[in-house]
This record gives structure tokens, C-alpha cells and sequence, in this order.
């Protein structure tokens, strides 16, 4: 049995929920398309923002102020900020509503092109799509980290990614730790 078949049953067995924050994107909606085609877990797919009908809402915004109180002016502001779907599946797996909460830092791929391999590339050309990762991404902010926060991060995990190219000794100047 391989591997992904292995964690497709396990995750069909521990009979959870999942919730993807990004309902809007064609790639979400065919991961919980084939989520559900595969009985792995209940699915819940998010739209951009979260219907004032959702029973669940208030619990989420509670949450929020509870776990912001400082972030969260009132009891208005609460439910605005839980009608964001990255706030809001967040909040279902931390109210227990749902197991795993997906979403990404960006709605669409940054990359678009052949393969290449690191012999290929400059350094300069490196630090080049490292910029043009971070400039792409656009996280949102929550009580955890804020959009700034997430994005650096973004430069930071795609420098890394591109530093581990530097196997070869024409790019063993490229420095992933330089700042943007």
C-alpha cells in the first residue's frame, strides 16, 4: 500500500471534519471535491466571506474576543472579523467544529513556467523570485500573526526553499537571509 494510501485510510478511519477557508479558488474546491468523492472527512467549504445565517458565527466571534480582547473593539466588530473564512475555519477547529482548517497565503499559484534546475539560475536570479514570491502573497491577518508578519514569512520560507538549490558551487553566495 503506498503511502498516500495509507494516510487517505487513516484519515477515512479517524472519521474527522475538514473545513477549507478558500472555497473560491477552483484548486480548493477540487481538493474537497475529492475529499468527499473519497469519504475521508466531512467537509465544509468556506465562500469569501462567511453568511450572517451561519449558526456557528456568534460562537466564533465569542472567540474572537475572548482570545483578542484587545484587537476586538465590540460585539459588532467581532462578528465582521469572524466573517473572514481564514478567521472563521480557524475558529471552528479551535471551538472543536472541525478538525483541520486549510487555506493557503495566496489564491493562486506564483510560479508559472517550465521546470528549471538550479544550474540554471543566477543568484541574483534567485533573489528575484524570492521578491516576486513575497511581493505575491497577500496572507490575511488574525489574532495569531499579523498579514505583515505572514508575509515576511513567506520571504523567509521561499528563501530557504531557494537556498537549498545551492548545492552547486555557482550559487553558494546566495544568501537567504538577506532582508527586503
Amino acid at each position: 500500500m503506498s503511502f498516500r494510501a495509507t494516510l487517505h485510510r487513516r484519515a477515512k478511519a479517524l472519521g474527522g471534519s475538514v473545513v477549507f477557508a478558500e472555497g473560491w479558488d477552483p484548486r480548493v474546491r477540487e481538493a474537497a471535491r475529492r475529499v468527499t468523492a473519497k469519504r475521508m472527512a466531512r467537509v465544509t467549504v468556506l465562500e469569501q466571506t462567511v453568511s450572517t445565517d451561519d449558526r456557528r458565527l456568534e460562537r466564533v466571534a465569542s472567540l474572537l474576543q475572548s482570545r483578542a480582547a484587545d484587537r476586538v473593539r465590540d460585539d459588532a466588530h467581532a462578528l465582521e472579523l469572524a466573517r473572514d473564512p481564514l478567521r472563521f475555519a480557524a475558529g471552528l477547529v479551535a471551538l472543536g467544529e472541525a478538525r483541520v482548517a486549510v487555506a493557503g497565503a495566496s489564491p493562486q499559484p506564483f510560479v508559472r513556467s517550465s521546470p528549471i534546475t538550479h544550474n540554471q539560475l543566477t543568484n541574483n536570479q534567485l533573489q528575484v523570485f524570492a521578491d516576486a514570491i513575497i511581493s505575491a502573497a497577500h496572507p490575511a491577518g488574525d489574532y495569531r500573526a499579523s498579514a505583515e508578519y505572514r508575509k515576511a514569512m513567506a520571504g523567509v520560507l521561499a528563501r530557504r526553499a531557494l537556498s537549498s538549490l545551492s548545492s552547486s558551487s555557482s550559487l553558494s553566495s546566495f544568501s537567504p537571509e538577506r532582508s527586503t
